[in-house]
């Protein structure tokens, strides 16, 4: 946890969290098999400082940057406009909003070409959030889009269901061999016998397929 800025730290507010760091570096180095441009639009959930957020502006994307607090939201403001100036393209194509992903009411009406959520802690309710992230990838994720999930520790059970694979959803998980460098094997049908003796941390990414691919 590394403190920003003045904001209060009673619920994570203004801390950069390992798995922040993590997410980030994760979405960095990912290879998406679309061209990325301001054209494909790119929604963080849980954002709290918005490093991804920043990530994600950096690569190109059009960027939501949502948490459940709104007092973030003018920290996030601020980072971008730091980071890339008050006048930047990079500025114009960010916007923040409230999201609470056990509230669908929340939920930004439009889809997505990328969706990431990261786990923070052990606190037993991130396994429920992990499930509404699961379920706002099969409303609000494109066709043939991907999703990305990042933990730096062992899963929950709910984490598992979370990350199971599924007939609309492939998934793979990825883990850090050294800079630049992953390794990426697809989830298994079993993927609690898969994970039964392993730790973090691991990136996940979800494919969606598309409605004729997920039928048959």
């Amino acid at each position: 946890q590394i403190p920003h800025m003045d904001m209060s730290v009673a619920h994570g507010d203004g801390l950069l969290w390992e798995s922040g760091m993590l997410a980030a570096r994760a979405l960095a180095e990912f290879a998406f098999d679309f061209p990325v441009g301001e054209d494909r639009s790119f929604l963080e959930v849980s954002s709290g400082t918005g490093l991804v957020s920043l990530v994600a502006l950096l690569r190109g994307f059009s960027v939501w940057s949502t948490d459940l607090r709104p007092q973030s939201a003018r920290q996030r403001h601020m980072s971008v406009a730091a980071s890339f100036g008050p006048n930047s393209s990079e500025l114009g194509r960010f916007r923040t909003a409230q999201l609470d992903l056990l509230d669908e009411s929340t939920w930004p009406p439009a889809d997505f070409d990328v969706i990431m959520h990261n786990n923070p802690g052990d606190d037993g309710h991130y396994g429920l959030l992990c499930l509404g992230f699961r379920r706002l990838l099969e409303l609000r994720l494109k066709p043939r889009s991907t999703a990305l999930f990042a933990t730096h520790l062992a899963l929950t059970a709910q984490e598992l269901q979370c990350c199971a694979r599924s007939n609309s959803m492939d998934v793979f998980v990825h883990r850090v061999l050294a800079p630049g460098r992953w390794t990426s094997v697809p989830v298994e049908p079993d993927i609690a016998k898969q994970f039964s003796n392993e730790k973090g941390p691991f990136a996940f990414s979800f494919r969606k397929r598309d409605a004729a691919r997920a039928v048959g």
